[in-house]
């Protein structure tokens, strides 16, 4: 008597599946729901919008790829977009890191009497042609360039410049969000695909 296939879920198996696209969306709607971490810009800064526009596009993506993949036909596109997601999650990855650690500045300020705290702004993507004078000048690192204009981000960079930053930080943060959520949804479905080969 053989022993019985563990990778057999029977009628099981379309729940399986559908379990692992329910996985994927809870954990892009987790996404959109935690709390900013230390290296993350301020919310003055980049609102906490995109957080939940990237869980609420995840969860869209990852139950209509459940739909139009849930058949074992599918499975080579399944596999294909999961790579293709993967390989892009990573991606935005880098350029968020790159992002943050070329564009987040530590401002101090005072949030009461006699205390001071410090919190991440965006500066922009170029700084003035007056701070630019002044950083060559003195020889200066663009952390003590805001240091020196009273953590004033306006005498830096242009409005534009730094909306079009937090603009590159929405992009590349809801690429991040998104295309994790949908890799890991097709990865679930291509695992349940092949169960039922």
């Amino acid at each position: 008597m053989s022993a019985a296939d563990p990778t057999d879920y029977g009628p099981l198996g379309g729940l399986v599946s559908l379990a692992g696209a329910i996985m994927a969306a809870a954990l892009a709607i987790g996404l959109a729901w935690r709390r900013r971490t230390k290296w993350e810009p301020s919310e003055e800064d980049v609102s906490k919008g995109p957080q939940k526009v990237g869980g609420l596009l995840s969860g869209v993506l990852v139950v209509v790829i459940w739909s139009q993949f849930s058949d074992p036909v599918y499975l080579p596109q399944a596999t294909r977009v999961a790579l293709i997601m993967a390989g892009g999650c990573v991606l935005f990855l880098l350029l968020y890191g790159f992002l943050v650690a070329t564009q987040t500045f530590q401002v101090v300020y005072s949030p009461k009497p006699n205390t001071t705290a410090t919190r991440n702004v965006i500066g922009g993507l170029w700084l003035t042609k007056e701070a630019v004078t002044i950083k060559r000048k003195n020889k200066l690192t663009t952390q003590e360039l805001l240091k020196g204009a009273a953590y004033d981000p306006d005498k830096l960079w242009s409005r534009f410049s730094r909306a079009l930053a937090k603009a590159c930080f929405v992009i590349f943060y809801l690429g991040l969000t998104v295309s994790g959520s949908v890799a890991l949804a097709c990865a679930a479905i291509v695992l349940d695909l092949r169960t039922r080969k």
